[in-house]
């Protein structure tokens, strides 16, 4: 899990994120460590930055290694609009063969597809106790597979393309039961014909009652209060709200999938992206080396 939030308002756009990452060993166990960057600068002359989250890599490269790339490639470069800086990205991330060779994507492609066959083989054998019938004939054990493959066809083609309509089918579904048990203990054995078309809008008009509630009793007046909140107050708002998770994810769940140093930054107009908070693996003080190539290549900006 990742914690992140942007805080903005007329006078600059404040991010900042932990540095807890999760990473899977081969047999399923979790391990975290607190050390992760999710925030990056994005451009080193204009006033662009860029947050990650979810998986740190892609196909295996760390997106931090590719930002950094993008970042060394784009130079000096201007773009007019925002944007075009991450139409830039994204261009530059699906034309990178050098970070995605053929040989690599074909390997990965075919892993994947071959732990997606065990997978099928492993549930279809658990499951379908006919398939490793060894006193049936090939053909009773082949229909039985085919009979499998397809259920799982049937069960594929059932899902909804947005994850929200699961959630609102789960919820039609518990809340017609609940309908049903009432209208039978009113001796009310018959069914309106507009009954789910009723429900629906039954159900429609509650979570949209719910929503203007939130909105008008947290949402609004904190969103008056941050237009006019000065710098430094934005900065301390998008940090403590950051440190208030971590502070909930230690105290309610086993994990420690949110935590770590806080990193912050600002970004203005004038400025350009200023680090508040920032960690680094290594001091600057004893990489004075380090220190004056980035700062050769800010004073050679044109």
């Amino acid at each position: 899990m990742t914690c992140e939030v942007a805080v903005m308002n007329k006078y600059a756009v404040v991010i900042a994120a932990d540095s807890a990452v999760t990473t899977a060993s081969g047999n399923g166990n979790e391990r975290y460590s607190k050390g992760g960057n999710k925030i990056f600068q994005l451009s080193r002359q204009e006033p662009v930055g860029v947050m990650i989250h979810g998986s740190a890599m892609l196909d295996g490269v760390p997106w931090e290694i590719i930002i950094k790339n993008f970042r060394d490639k784009l130079g000096s470069q201007a773009h007019p609009a925002l944007q075009d800086y991450a139409t830039a990205f994204f261009k530059f991330v699906k034309t990178a063969d050098f970070f995605f060779p053929q040989a690599d994507l074909d390997r990965k492609l075919f892993d994947r597809v071959l732990r997606i066959v065990l997978d099928l083989i492993k549930q279809a054998r658990q499951t379908v106790a006919a398939i490793d019938d060894a006193a049936k004939n090939t053909q009773e054990r082949q229909a039985a597979w085919a009979a499998f493959a397809q259920s799982i066809t049937d069960e594929l083609d059932q899902l909804p393309m947005h994850p929200g309509s699961e959630v609102r089918r789960a919820y039609l579904s518990n809340a017609q039961g609940l309908v049903e048990a009432t209208l039978l203990q009113q001796d009310i054995v018959e069914l309106p014909a507009d009954f789910d078309q009723t429900l629906a809008a039954s159900a429609d008009a509650f979570s949209q009652q719910w929503l203007d509630k939130m909105l008008s009793t947290h949402y609004h007046p904190m969103k008056r209060v941050i237009a006019s909140l000065p710098i430094q107050e934005m900065v301390h708002l998008a940090e403590t709200l950051i440190v208030l998770q971590s502070l909930k994810e230690r105290i309610t769940t086993h994990s420690e999938s949110v935590g770590g140093p806080v990193d912050v930054a600002v970004i203005t107009k004038a400025e350009g992206l200023v680090w508040i908070k920032r960690k680094h693996y290594f001091d600057a003080d004893r990489n004075l080396p380090y220190v004056m190539r980035q700062r050769a290549l800010y004073e050679d900006k044109p």
